[in-house]
């Protein structure tokens, strides 16, 4: 359970400052099943817990949770989403944390598909606490422009990246990172980069990726 969790974390070196998977799909943001009380119940505990784990931002994917059910309309979807957003924003500024919303490719999700997308709900949502994440694997999934990240600014609160491909570790692909990081270094992004991929070998490549990275960042 999570004080398990919490007393693996304080004995580690590492702190565990990004976390994703918010939200249960049962847990509905949209649509005429909403249970609001449950839903910021449930929202408002992991926000409470994830700074005693070294939390800094939770990003808000959640594929499942946010889907807008067949035949709702979109436009009362994009309220309910942006409502949700700003009472989350107002729970995790009280505990010092960020919400990054993430675009995601429409195999996972049937809205906020693209980061130019996301950024409509960041700015509906106008809370300091809410902002967006750019996963280079959507992104290229959707076959959107990289310079839409350039639009984002101060917003983009977190990255997510895995070789586009077949969604690998980076260096384990062909996949050029480098103008995807000049992206972020043109708006001044100076946050974590956290490497989301399906690793074969992760004791092995892990350390590779990482340094992999850092040196694509380098470059760029």
């Amino acid at each position: 359970g999570f004080a398990r969790m919490r007393e693996i974390m304080e004995r580690s070196s590492l702190r565990a400052e990004a976390f994703n998977i918010f939200l249960p799909g049962d847990l509905k943001v949209t649509g005429t099943e909403v249970d609001f009380k449950r839903l910021m119940d449930y929202a408002t505990l992991c926000i409470q817990r994830a700074p005693t784990l070294g939390g800094e931002v939770i990003v808000f994917g959640s594929g499942g949770a946010r889907s807008v059910p067949e035949g709702f309309s979109r436009d009362e979807a994009k309220k309910q989403i942006i409502h949700f957003l700003q009472e989350v924003g107002t729970v995790a500024q009280e505990c010092g944390i960020k919400i990054a919303v993430e675009p995601l490719r429409k195999e996972e999700s049937n809205i906020i598909n693209s980061v130019s997308e996301g950024m409509e709900f960041v700015q509906g949502a106008e809370h300091p606490a809410v902002g967006i994440l750019a996963d280079v694997y959507h992104m290229e999934s959707e076959k959107e422009p990289l310079d839409n990240i350039l639009s984002c600014g101060d917003s983009l609160l977190h990255i997510h990246i895995a070789d586009p491909a077949q969604r690998r570790a980076p260096g384990r692909g062909e996949y050029d990172f480098g103008p995807f990081f000049a992206r972020l270094k043109s708006v001044g992004y100076d946050r974590r980069i956290s490497i989301e991929c399906k690793w074969e070998d992760f004791e092995t490549e892990a350390k590779t990726a990482v340094q992999f990275v850092k040196e694509a960042w380098e470059k760029a």
